[in-house]
């Protein structure tokens, strides 16, 4: 999940630095939305026990440094769009800047420029697995719902 919530974050960033490169600023929000309903349904709810510290320290700094980073990027990315609120969020996200890290340390998240992508952390063939994944778990849920089965009865 790591890898593949790592790639989606480059994916976006590829694409959200495309669509501005040619002022397409329009097309955006719907992928950046859809970003954010991932990361918070299959990442969070998937990694949870992890980031509590249930899995070890290692595993724990490992899930939530990740998360930062998405958060962090992301972040970024909707500054142009949602200003207030990510100065919001990005005041809060400066707690865990480190002050050597002045690229990604400044006074206001407006100060700061559109991350760049890097095509060595892009990993199509986990994002097509995840995918996948989503998609029979989506199904499943459908079909229990459909059937009137409890969540909690086991398949």
């Amino acid at each position: 999940m790591d890898r593949w919530i790592i790639s989606a974050t480059q994916n976006l960033i590829k694409y959200v630095r495309h669509e501005m490169d040619d002022y397409k600023l329009y097309n955006v929000v719907r992928p950046l939305l859809s970003f954010l309903e991932k990361l918070s349904n299959w990442y969070v709810r998937l990694n949870r026990s992890r980031m509590k510290g249930e899995d070890g320290v290692e595993e724990q700094k490992k899930s939530l440094n990740i998360l930062f980073d998405v958060l962090l990027n992301t972040t970024t990315l909707m500054a142009c769009i949602t200003p207030f609120l990510t100065e919001f969020m990005y005041q809060n996200l400066r707690n865990g800047i480190s002050d050597n890290d002045k690229h990604i340390k400044a006074e206001s998240i407006h100060f700061l420029d559109i991350p760049e992508y890097n095509e060595g952390l892009l990993d199509e063939a986990v994002e097509r697995r995840v995918n996948r994944m989503q998609s029979a778990i989506v199904n499943g849920r459908l079909i229990r719902d459909k059937k009137n089965l409890s969540l909690r009865l086991p398949l």
